[in-house]
Order: structure tokens, then C-alpha cells, then sequence
């Protein structure tokens, strides 16, 4: 009975580590009254801690990670340290993440979004002399040519590898039916995200660029921009006031992007090769390649979960375990369990519509 009645009291007076910790927008003009004030408000409800969440709406005059704005986040800390509450930082402004709200590409347009396009060019059943054009900032990944059953149906095991001669290719069909050829192209995506200032959002055109988040060295750019930055002006709240950052359903091709693009990077069809898959998988990434086609695409999905999981989890979660604090949010998906692998507090986030 007395085991039964502490969990009663446990239930009626919970501890500080049983606290909801809300999302906190920030989306209006700051100032240091009200950031207190709706502090205070919170700890006098029991609620012990807050996520800080930039979020459409704050004023042009105080730039997303600028002196002014770490300053409103300095006093907030303050104020928490003071009450004994936790925070957790949110790696974007506003989402999804990996963008800093759009320096990642300022500072380096290689490190746009990327994805792989697929350009059809029927062949009606005749030889072919096909230049091939390519646009600033994209890239050949393969020329293939198959037999189509139907304006969505290949028929298996038909793709034949071409090669460039110069900038023309050239292929003549090997037997009767109706022929294409499939260029792939690795192009950007031209995906955003949404801003936390006036004219960022979704559509409008100062919205901020989506970074290439399975590029290594465009993550490194996140971290420098974001977490060094957060670390550098508040270390000393690291591992106490601060326990985690939190990451939020990064979109690797960002929204709004070229229609039918497939996720990548450069250089990937040597990684996808190296996972077990091969290059005359790729048409059946947008064409039914009949029993095949789910097994291809299935590898497929699992080559790019993987490369994900190296280029932006694994490198997130290793710098909060070296600087005291935990990886904490949530994939794109709420079936994307097998990302959460690296997080210290995984999440998943389900909207019911």
C-alpha cells in the first residue's frame, strides 16, 4: 500500500522532469519585458520548461542569429536559469531545418538542394543523334535507352547504357517496339523553406533557399552558422539550463521544388552502386519496371536514408553529445523511424487533418 500511494502522490505532484515543454514562437517584435513575462507565466502554471522556436513574423531590424535577436535569446536563458526551467534550442528559422534560414547558400551556392531529374525523348522505333544540353549548375549522371510497354510501363531488363561522344548520343533501337531515351540529370532543386521575416514564406521571393543536406560539407556549414554560433555567445548554459537542439523534419529537396524530382547529390550513383544497387536501376525510380520496380525502389529510398543518416544525423548528434546537451525532434515522416537512430530524444510528429 505504501508503494501504491507514492505513485498516487507522484501522479498528483509530478516532478519538473515530467513538465510539458511547449513550442515558444517567436513571431512578433521582441523586447525583454514580455520575453520575462511570459517566462514568469509559464513556471506559475508548472510548466518548467520551453523550446525557443523562431517562427514567421519577427521584424526585419533583428536578423535571424544577429547580435540583436542572441540578445532576446540571452534573456530568456537568464530568466530560465533563474526559475530552474529547461530550454531547448531549435536549429531553424523557421522550417524545415538545415537551411540557417537560408545562409547555408548565401555563403556557397553549390550546397543548394539538389535532385535528380529524368528527361524522356521517344525514339518512334528509329536511330537517333540526341545533343544533350545541360544548364548552369547540372550534371550528367547516365543516358539510358528502354523499351516502353506503355507511357508509364518499361519493360524489364531492357535499359541499355549509352555514352556521350562530345555532347551528342546516339542510339539505335535493337529490336521492333517503342524506344526512349532516358537522360538523368542532377540539377538543383530550387526547394525553400519558410523564413522567419516578412516575405519568406512558402511562394514569396525572398523565401530561403534549401541546403543539399545529404553534402557533408553543406551540414558542416548548418553547424557553423547555427550550432557554433549558439554555443559561442552560451556555453555556460550548455548541459544545464540548455538540454537539447532540436532538429525539425528536414526536406531534402525543400518545398516548392521542381515537380518529379527524385532526392541526391552529386556524386550519389556511386554511393547507390556501392549500396548494392546498379545504374540501369534509375528508370525504374518514375517507370513501372514490373515485379522489379518495388524492390528497386525500396533499395533506393534505403541508400538515401542511409547517406541522410551519415551526412546529417549522425554529424548532429555527435555535436550535442560534445558539447553536453542531447538531439532531440523529428524526421520528415512519421514512419521515418529508422532516422531517429542518433537522436538522444527521439520524436515523431503526427497532425491529425
Amino acid at each position: 500500500m505504501h508503494a501504491f500511494e507514492n505513485l498516487k502522490q507522484q501522479f498528483l505532484r509530478p516532478a519538473d522532469e515530467f513538465t510539458p515543454i511547449p513550442f515558444w514562437f517567436w513571431n512578433d517584435k521582441l523586447s525583454r519585458g514580455e520575453i520575462v513575462q511570459q517566462i514568469q507565466d509559464f513556471h506559475a502554471k508548472e510548466v518548467s520548461g520551453f523550446v525557443l522556436h523562431p517562427r514567421m513574423g519577427l521584424p526585419r531590424e533583428m536578423p535571424y542569429l544577429s547580435d540583436p535577436f542572441m540578445e532576446m535569446i540571452e534573456v530568456a536563458l537568464s530568466e530560465a536559469e533563474k526559475l530552474g526551467m529547461k530550454v531547448i534550442l531549435y536549429d531553424e528559422g523557421m522550417y524545415p531545418s538545415g537551411s540557417a534560414c537560408g545562409m547555408v547558400v548565401k555563403e556557397n551556392g553549390a550546397y543548394a538542394s539538389r535532385g535528380l531529374e529524368l528527361r524522356e525523348y521517344p525514339c518512334q522505333n528509329q536511330f537517333v543523334r540526341l545533343p544533350i544540353s545541360l544548364q548552369q549548375g547540372e550534371s550528367l549522371v547516365s543516358i539510358q535507352a528502354v523499351r516502353k510497354l506503355s507511357e508509364s510501363q518499361i519493360e524489364a531488363d531492357s535499359a541499355v547504357v549509352l555514352f556521350c561522344e562530345g555532347s551528342v548520343v546516339e542510339f539505335a533501337p535493337p529490336k521492333q517496339g517503342d524506344w526512349s531515351v532516358l537522360v538523368f540529370v542532377d540539377t538543383p532543386s530550387r526547394g525553400t523553406i519558410r523564413g522567419v521575416h516578412p516575405g519568406q514564406d512558402d511562394g514569396e521571393p525572398d523565401a530561403p533557399l534549401a541546403a543539399d543536406l545529404l553534402n557533408r560539407d553543406a551540414v558542416q556549414s548548418f553547424m557553423r552558422f547555427t550550432h557554433e554560433r549558439y554555443y559561442e555567445k552560451f556555453s555556460d548554459y550548455f548541459g544545464t539550463t540548455i538540454i537539447a537542439m532540436f532538429t525539425d523534419e528536414p526536406d531534402l529537396l525543400g518545398r516548392g521544388h521542381v515537380p518529379g524530382l527524385k532526392p541526391w547529390t552529386s556524386f550519389f550513383l556511386s554511393d547507390y552502386v556501392a549500396d548494392g544497387g546498379d545504374e540501369r536501376d534509375l528508370p525504374a525510380l518514375w517507370l513501372d519496371a514490373g515485379e522489379q520496380t518495388g524492390a528497386i525502389r525500396n533499395r533506393f529510398a534505403g541508400a538515401i536514408r542511409r547517406r541522410l543518416n551519415q551526412t546529417y544525423y549522425k554529424p548532429l548528434a555527435d555535436w550535442c553529445e560534445e558539447h553536453g546537451i542531447g538531439l532531440t525532434g523529428h524526421p520528415a515522416g512519421s514512419d521515418d523511424i529508422g532516422l531517429l537512430s542518433h537522436f538522444h530524444i527521439p520524436g515523431q510528429d503526427i497532425v491529425w487533418r
